[in-house]
């Protein structure tokens, strides 16, 4: 706010218009992305333009700022994806935040209260695994993308683009007026990447389906190969809460020396 306050009108509206050029731009004129490409050849090292279909999806599920998650998730989860890999990866999951429960009680240099703080830290923290339950619920789906209106193979990509951007926009404004608004419930929009983290704010663990996969994920291997794949992932992922930023949180996500 500092920096608006003491910027002109001139400077700022100039700068919020080159940020539409720079996100819209590549989607609007097929000029601005042959630029784009010239400058990350330069840059990066780019070899060769991608083919337009994948700029086409890369844009609507950007990893930064995805708006099809839900969707691709939807995809992604009917075709590859079973129960049998979320419960185990659950039972994985128990067992190695019970073998932590276990470390931080018996540890000796932690202080009596402070081995209370994070058992109980522990105790509260949220799993999520494979994928939210809600995608498989055609009802919700609709609910989510039905601002985006009619999309059709010969319209327009950028209308494309702008009517689901829209309808995230107003959908998650929606959502944050709600009295259903549920930590426990909410997933990270980035889940359909091969990705797991942390977040000291939720206090929750994020295992996304696609990295419940070979070769981290396999059916038939023993569960000493499986623990030491994902039960290394998870446990790496617990420990971000008892150290660095995660430490300065406490069960419930707010700021805390604990």
């Amino acid at each position: 706010m500092a920096l608006l306050n003491t910027s002109s009108p001139a400077t700022v509206n100039n700068y919020f218009g080159w940020m539409l050029i720079y996100k819209l731009g590549p989607i609007a004129s097929h000029n601005i992305t042959k630029l784009n490409f010239e400058f990350n050849r330069v840059w990066r090292g780019l070899q060769g333009e991608e083919p337009r279909w994948r700029h086409c999806v890369n844009a609507l599920n950007d990893p930064y700022d995805p708006i099809l998650s839900y969707g691709l998730g939807r995809l992604y989860v009917d075709k590859y994806f079973n129960e049998t890999q979320k419960e185990n990866v659950e039972t994985i999951a128990k067992n190695v935040s019970e073998a932590l429960k276990t470390v931080l009680q018996n540890n000796t240099w932690m202080d009596n209260a402070t081995k209370a703080n994070a058992t109980k830290k522990l105790e509260h923290m949220v799993f999520k695994l494979g994928y939210p339950e809600e995608i498989k619920n055609d009802t919700f789906l609709n609910e989510m993308y039905k601002d985006v209106g009619n999309v059709t193979l010969d319209g327009s990509f950028l209308r494309t683009y702008l009517s689901f951007r829209k309808s995230k926009a107003k959908y998650n404004l929606n959502k944050m007026n709600s009295s259903l608004f549920n930590r426990t419930k909410e997933w990270p929009h980035d889940w359909t990447k091969v990705n797991a983290h942390y977040s000291p704010l939720e206090n929750s663990v994020v295992l996304a389906a696609v990295i419940m996969q070979h070769p981290f994920y396999s059916f038939g291997l023993p569960s000493s190969v499986k623990m030491g794949t994902q039960g290394w992932i998870i446990g790496h992922e617990l420990n971000h809460a008892f150290y660095g930023p995660g430490s300065n949180y406490d069960e419930y996500g707010n700021k805390s020396d604990w």
